[in-house]
């Protein structure tokens, strides 16, 4: 969602938006590791990583006043993917820059085979003690 969907969701009398930053889609690419190799100030460290996803979260803020949920893959479940220390950090950035809430999944479509749901081969509560944890 951009901040034009956001506009367009508040004239709509939405209650909530929930932004997609996890599972490997566009805006979860930049803070991964695994799949963000820039070389300008949107890749390298950590800081540069989430740089594009709070410049989105600060842009709908200042545009609409709806309560935002921000999705996020606590773990990629890919050896170089994001893990848990830097979701850490990066969950208490999208608190600061005014995320109501975090929803916590786990995995990518960057991996094979893609997962990103509570697959049937994952010990129950997995996801819940990712979530847990953050």
């Amino acid at each position: 969602m951009d901040r034009e969907c956001a506009i367009r969701a508040e004239k709509a009398n939405f209650d909530i938006i929930e932004l997609q930053f996890g599972h490997g889609y566009l805006v979860a690419q930049f803070p991964s590791p695994a799949v963000n190799d820039r070389k300008d100030e949107y890749g390298g460290s950590f800081e540069n990583r989430v740089r594009f996803s709070l410049e989105i979260l600060r842009a709908i803020k200042e545009a609409v006043s709806l309560p935002i949920i921000v999705r996020i893959s606590r773990d990629e479940m890919i050896p170089e993917g994001i893990k848990l220390e830097e979701m850490e950090k990066f969950a208490k950035l999208l608190e600061k820059e005014g995320a109501l809430a975090i929803h916590v999944s786990a995995g990518t479509v960057c991996s094979n085979p893609p997962w990103f749901f509570q697959h049937m081969f994952i010990p129950k509560r997995k996801i819940w003690e990712m979530a847990n944890r953050l």
